[in-house]
This record gives structure tokens, sequence and C-alpha cells, in this order.
């Protein structure tokens, strides 16, 4: 089929590369092809000048972008078309410019990948001119060859370590290449040919291990740190060995380079008359000012475990598929880098591939916004394909695949940005126009615009034993009419999904290529369920184009319930409508009891219906932890009431929710609550007569389920109830009191607790209270020492016998209290003042005390010293006397 240069250019790459890996296999397994020597008659699977100031010709190339890569075109004039723009400061005219890797500043690298990936069956035959000037002597430029999955051949998108490395090797424990195959150097400065560049497990060879500058050095396999080896250099340790790479400026600095690889069983002769023995390599370049050098060997075999799989590789150990680069450095030491004239060509005529893709998207979407793609992939005229096609497809950053088909397509889930498609058939002729592929992806991010889906978009179209073809420029489809009208019948399901819907929508002719079924935060986030056209009659999975009907033979299951859109995608647009997915309620939130008297309260919230009304409940009682007969309920109330409880039994209860769709699972116990009875009756222990009161006592009784909150005491003379006195609390002695003194009591207690006040006790031993003793006696009269005392201390009310007793202090020396009488008595001893607190205690255990203060006088002494008196004259004289106590008698 008739496609651009460019996808023409990549798809002869594939078909060159085929050949080359036919033969390599067939050397490695033994069996040769003819031993006559190849003319060159093969394929042109690139082809660039690089003298304009875009890329064209045949093939395409990409920038690796693990570094910083300034690769640009000389030829001024382009600032916008990738994947090369012109320098900055261009000035070379349109057809005469270079594509430059470095300019003349330091520590700067440039590098290109051919787009495409080639099959090693077929020999390669690469030539380009080299053209490194106007610095000091910079690093230099290298070819670069790495393997690729063949399975998925994508292009590297990063190369190896900058300056000496030339972005092949590794350095300093930086990766080099990834799953580099072969790498030759135009080493300038010399880093190329230090051991310095070697990853581990290389052996030491001649003329490897210290700087070598210009050296033309051929380097092997490496993957990250390890291998990247030496082959072979043109260095043979003389100075004349030495060769002239750059020049000062860039028309003297040409240098011819031709590389040749030869997998093959027969030897091969370039149409430049370069001879290739099977199974080996030529490298050829002639250096500025001195004849053509030429390094060779055998080519080298991939150690296992170097490569991601075995599968990469030959019997022999030969990768099956291989990416091209070129690349130049500069570290401290300048040089402008470029080459021109590139061209790489197949021993043989290779199966080359084709693709061309058409996007469809709105100018500027957003997440959940549909596009689609449309590939056309075909074998070109030359060389037949003798196995399956892969279609692998890349989306940009923020989009996302979600399903491709097409007839005759087998098409995997999607893997990050990539899907991927492989042919059911096995071989397709040359010229053939594979089936038309349909690829669909969301919009994930925000403003998105239609440039940036066909511009950041790739298609790889690849086979094994055929050169691949990359398209990365994709062309603009028409977006169709959006669908209208869209709705779902039924409307609503289960979550297990299952069952037919029937969606109808208005889509101005253009069939439907994809409906999405997820809440609009799935579908924005690109993870909606996908179902694609079926590809023959109604099946689980897709759906089928039924006149205007679309037929969804079983709608798809959801984990939970949910109202969903339902997207029709056309090319690049959509219509919704929205469908229920259903299931039994929610599971209801742990419940509330209430114990009563013989029953329970429970109180519990509607749960989640999840689509379908709730038509009932199921409420599951247990007792002591055993389940007892559940109980069904209508949705009238979520409080119910549950009678004939065992009263002191612990219960606990479980609610489930019923709809249309089943009953949902049961909620978490509720706490457990005591359904309760009347308390039993106490049995009082003891009564005791108090002052118009008496003191009981009593056992508690059975609680019935409820804690006691107190007790009802009845007093009762003869058989006649009194007025009951409340005593709250659990305490189980309580004082009844305002009882009538003299009066015989008996008594009776009923216990209380929350289903009410209980039976009364039998009733108690009869009682009389009495009034409580009083101390209402005069002061005691004043004794004195040596002069004996007796006062009668006397009591009021209280019943006899009493008990007298000093409860505080101590009686003056000499005196007693008499404990039956009340009597003080006895003679003093010493003067002094003595408080006491008199105490006494009646036959019913009343007690009275008085506090009295008993004074005890001295014995009185007399002072008599009279003077003298005389004759007729009055006389008079007071004695003096201290003690006692009065009145006192005087006489001589």
């Amino acid at each position: 089929m008739p496609r651009k240069a460019t996808g023409r250019a990549w798809g002869r790459v594939r078909a060159v590369a085929v050949i080359v890996l036919t033969s390599l296999v067939a050397t490695m397994l033994g069996v040769l092809v003819p031993t006559a020597a190849y003319a060159n008659t093969g394929t042109v699977v690139f082809q660039n000048s690089f003298a304009n100031s875009t890329v064209n010709g045949i093939g395409t190339v990409t920038k690796p972008t693990s570094v910083t890569n300034v690769a640009c075109l000389t030829a001024a004039g382009n600032s916008a078309t990738l994947p090369l723009l012109s320098c900055a400061g261009a000035s070379d005219a349109e057809g005469s410019g270079k594509l430059r890797f470095t300019g003349l500043s330091g520590s700067e690298v440039g590098a290109v990948y051919g787009n495409d990936t080639f099959p090693t069956t077929s020999g390669l035959d690469v030539t380009f001119t080299a053209f490194q000037w106007g610095g000091d002597g910079g690093d230099g430029m290298s070819f670069m060859l790495a393997a690729v999955d063949p399975a998925n051949p994508a292009t590297p998108t990063s190369i190896g370590q900058g300056g000496g490395a030339l972005g092949y090797t590794t350095v300093y424990g930086a990766p080099g290449l990834p799953n580099a195959y072969l790498g030759v150097g135009l080493d300038v400065w010399g880093g190329f040919s230090s051991s310095t560049y070697s990853g581990s497990g290389c052996s030491k060879l001649a003329n490897f291990g210290s700087n070598v500058s210009g050296a033309v050095v051929a380097r092997g396999p490496g993957n990250g740190v390890v291998g990247y080896c030496g082959l072979a250099t043109t260095f043979n340790g003389t100075t004349a060995s030495r060769v002239t790479l750059r020049a000062d400026t860039r028309a003297a600095s040409a240098v011819p380079v031709q590389v040749l690889i030869n997998p093959t069983g027969s030897s091969f002769t370039s149409d430049s008359g370069q001879s290739v023995a099977s199974g080996t390599y030529k490298v050829i370049v002639t250096p500025v000012g001195q004849a053509a050098r030429t390094i060779s060997g055998t080519l080298p075999k991939v150690a296992a475990g170097l490569y991601p799989s075995a599968s990469w590789l030959t019997a022999g150990g030969i990768p099956k598929q291989l990416a091209f680069a070129f690349a130049g450095a500069a570290g401290g030491v300048v040089d402008v880098h470029e080459i021109s004239d590139a061209k790489v060509v197949t021993f043989a005529p290779a199966a080359q591939l084709a693709v061309s893709t058409t996007s469809y998207s709105a100018a500027t979407s957003g997440p959940g916004a549909p596009v689609t793609y449309q590939v056309a992939a075909s074998v070109l005229a030359g060389a037949n394909v003798a196995s399956p096609v892969s279609v692998t497809h890349t989306v940009p950053v923020g989009v996302v695949p979600t399903g491709a088909y097409g007839t005759g397509w087998v098409c995997a889930a999607p893997v990050g940005r990539a899907i991927t498609c492989t042919t059911s058939a096995s071989a397709f002729a040359n010229g053939t126009a594979l089936p038309a592929l349909v690829v669909n992806a969301i919009v994930t991010a925000s403003s998105v615009s239609g440039t940036v889906i066909r511009s950041s978009s790739s298609t790889v179209v690849s086979a094994t034993g055929a050169s691949s073809a990359t398209t990365s420029a994709m062309t603009a489809g028409t977006v169709s009419v959006q669908p209208t009208g869209v709705a779902i019948s039924p409307a609503i399901g289960p979550i297990g999904g299952g069952g037919l819907a029937t969606v109808t929508a208005s889509t101005g002719g253009t069939p439907p290529t994809a409906i999405y079924i997820g809440t609009t935060a799935e579908q924005q986030a690109g993870t909606p369920v996908v179902l694609l056209p079926c590809p023959s009659g109604r099946a689980v999975g897709c759906f089928n184009i039924e006149g205007s009907a679309l037929v969804i033979a079983s709608m798809p299951a959801r984990p939970t319930p949910a109202t969903v859109t339902v997207t029709v995608v056309t090319l690049g647009i959509a219509g919704t409508t929205t469908y229920l997915y259903a299931s039994s309620p929610a599971v209801p939130a742990t419940p509330t009891a209430t114990a009563g008297i013989s029953s329970a309260t429970l109180t519990w919230a509607a749960p989640a219906n999840n689509g379908s009304p709730i038509t009932g409940y199921v409420v599951t009682p247990y007792l002591d932890g055993v389940a007892q007969a559940p109980q069904t309920f209508d949705a009238s109330t979520t409080t119910r009431t549950f009678t004939g409880l065992t009263a002191g039994g612990s219960y606990t209860f479980a609610v489930a929710a019923t709809n249309a769709y089943g009953t949902s699972a049961a909620s978490a116990r509720s706490a457990a609550v005591v359904p309760y009875a009347l308390p039993a009756a106490p049995v009082i222990t003891a009564a005791t007569a108090g002052s118009q009161s008496a003191v009981l006592s009593w056992s508690a009784p059975n609680n019935g389920g409820s804690a006691i909150t107190g007790y009802v005491v009845t007093p009762y003379i003869g058989a006649v109830a009194q007025t009951p006195q409340t005593f709250t609390g659990t305490a189980t002695t309580a004082t009844v009191t305002g009882l009538t003194a003299g009066t015989a009591y008996t008594f009776r207690v009923a216990a209380q607790n929350l289903a009410g006040t209980g039976p009364q006790s039998a009733a108690s031993a009869s009682v009389t209270p009495n009034q409580s003793p009083s101390l209402a006696f005069a002061a005691p009269p004043a004794g004195q020492v040596g002069v004996a005392y007796s006062h009668q201390l006397t009591v009021t009310n209280g019943t006899a016998p009493f008990t007298w007793s000093i409860s505080a202090g101590t009686l003056p020396a000499g005196l007693t209290l008499n404990a039956t009488t009340g009597l003080l008595s006895g003679t003093p001893t010493a003067a002094g003042s003595s408080p006491v607190t008199v105490r006494v205690v009646d036959a019913s255990g009343q007690v009275a005390t008085r506090a009295i203060t008993l004074v005890i006088a001295a014995a009185p002494t007399l002072t008599l010293a009279p003077p003298a008196g005389q004759v007729g004259v009055a006389y008079s004289h007071q004695p003096t006397l201290t003690g006692g106590t009065g009145p006192f008698v005087w006489r001589v």
C-alpha cells in the first residue's frame, strides 16, 4: 500500500534485517546457505543525508532522552518540526547541512537512534561520513548497535555515558548503552581505548587499557555496568598506527566510515567491494589524509543472562533484532562532532513492514474523554513475511489505552501506555495490506490537545525476520457525530452482572468502537470496564451491533453498588447514559438495645439500600451467646420491642436488612442487655429499738436482673401499716425514725429496682422505741482537799438500767463515778479544776453526755501575827485565811 517516505523507509529497514537474521540463524544451526558470495542486492532501510533542516529521506530518527541531548541539524530554518530542530545559530543552507552532535562547548553529548529496528538475519552494510573539527580534539564519535526485544521491538530511549564512553560504555559505575551489542568508536581523544570505560568481566587485551588517541576501536556486548569489552583497535602499539580523525575545518575533516556485519552463512561483498566472511564484522575507516584502515573480527556472542531474556538471542548467541544509533561526545576538550550521508542497507532483500495511523479526538480533551486510533499496517513490495505481525501502539502521557480490536488480530491487555495486537495469521505476501486495527483510549489528564495526541503517540509494526516500521506523525481524523439519545434497558441490575442489556444510540451511521461502563471517577482515571465489538455472535465481554441497537449479552459484574456511566464511543467522541448496579443492602450499623421487664427494645439505623428500597429486617437475638430464633419485621420502623425474654439472661441482637436483591450480612451484635423482673423479698436479720426509732438490718434479695436501687421499710403497729420510709442505695441497714416511744412496732422491708418495688419481707420481731436519755443535772458543788465528797448525778428519760462513765477528761484525784448509780464520791487529795465529760448509756443503747468542771479547793490556812495592844486603846486585827471553802466559822 502506498505511504509516506518516512514510514516506507522504516518498513524497508525491517526487511533488510530479516534476511540478516535468517542467515545468522542458519549459521548458528550449522545449516549454511549456498556458499557463493552475496553481491549487494539488499534493501535500503535507512538513508538520510541530514543536509536539510528537517529529517527526510528513507527512515526517521529519534533522540534518546537519558542525557541532555544537543543533537540538531546545521541547516537553518527549523524551530518546530521534530524529531530534530535546527541548531541554535545554524547557518548552513538547505541541502548543505549536517547532523551535529556537539558544538564547541565542554561536556556535551548528542545522539540519535534510527527510529525502527531490524532483524540481523540479512546482514548489514552501514556507511556514513564523520566530521570532527574546529576545536582542540574532543573525545570522538560512535556507531552503536543495541539488541531489542524481538517480540516488542521498541527503540531504546537512552544511551551510555558521555566523554570517552562515546555514548556506548559504562564509566565509574554509571550504566552504559542498554543491551549493547557492538560499538565502533572514532576515538580521537583516546578514552574509548581505556579500560576505564570497560565494565566488569572484561579480559585485558593488547593495546587496550590506557588512552590511545587517534584510533578506531570496536567494543562488544554490554548492559548496565557489565561488559563493553574491547574487541579490536587500529592501534598496534606504534606511532605509525595512529590515525587522524579530525581537522581544523569541516571540509578538511571528512572521514568516510563503513561498518559491515555478516551473521549469515555465506561471505558477502558489498557494492564498495568489501568482502565480509560469514559470522564476522568489518569496519573500514578512511582517516584524514591517510589510507583506509580496517578492523574486523568474529561477531561477538552475548553471554547468557546479559540481556533481559534468552528469547532475544539466536541459538548462537547473536541478537535477533537490533537498533542502531550514532553519537558524539566532548568532555573537557572540545570539537564539533557531525555526520552526514548515513545509509543502512541489507545484504539481501528483506521483508519490510509499513504502518500509518489516524487519530480521532477533540481539539482539547479532559479526563474521561475518548480517543480513537485507526491503524493501517502492510507488507511492502519485496520479500514476504513468514511470521505473525505485531502492532504496538503507545499513547501520550495523560492518555491510557483501553483496548484494541480488528478482524484477524489478537490483542493483549494494555500495559502502561502501550497495547499490542498480533495477527492470527503467520504468513503474508509482500504488497499485502493487513486488516484494519482500532485502538481505543481515554484521556486522564487535563487539557490534552489533539496535537499532543497525534505527535506524542507512536505505532510500531514488527514481525520476526522483517524490518519494523514506526509512525509518530499521525493523521488527524475527522471526529464523528456525537452519539445522542443514548439509553440502556434495563437500567438497573445486580452487581453480580449477567443478563442481557440493550443500548440504543443515534451515532450518525458511525459504528461504535467501544462501550465503557464505570463511575465518573473510573472513567476519568481510564479504568472502566471496556466492551469492544464482538468478533462474531453474542458473547460475554463484548457487544454486538444489531441493527440500531448495541446488545450486551451479559452485563459485566462490579464489586460494589454504584450508579455508573455507560459511554458509547465512536471515532473520538462519545455519548452517555446511566445504569444502576444494585445489591442487597449495606450491613446495618451496630444496633442499640435497652433492657425492660422481661423484654428489650432494639433501635437501629437504616443502612444504604444499595439501589433497591429496603423491604424488611431480620433480627436475631442471642441469649448468653447462643442464637435464638430470628424474627422478621417489615421496614415501617427501625425500633422493635422483644417480649417474653428471660429475666437475668444476657441478650445481644444482630440486624440484617432485606431488599429485592437479597439480605445483607448481619450487623455487629449490640451491647449486652439483661431483661429484668421485680426483686425478691429481703430477709430481716435484726431489729433494735432506738429513741423514737428502730435500727433494722436485712439481707439483700435476688435483684431480678436489675440492680437494686433502694428499699422501702413499712412500720406496723399491730396489723396496721404505718407510713413507709424509702431508703435509696444498696445499704442493708437503716434507721426508721419518727416512731412513738413506748409503742410496740414490727417492720417489713421490700426491695426496689427498675421494674419497681418487690414483695415485702416477713415481719421483724417486735421492738418498742423509747426516748433517749438526757443529762440536765445542776453543776456539782465544789469540794475540798481532805474533806469527804458525795454528789448524785441524775438522768432524765431513757430506759434503766443506765451505765455511767467519764468519756473525756479525768476526775479530781480521790473521786470516782459509780457506773451503776451515777454517784460522784470520795475524798479529794489535790486542789484544782478538772473539766470532764460525763456519759450515760441506757438499756437501749441510747447515749447522753454532758461536760462539767469539778473544782476542789485546798484545805484552809490561817496566818496570824497580831501586833501588840495598849491598855485603854481600842484594838483590831484581821487574821489572814487562805484555802478552804466558805462560809467559815471562827472561834478561839
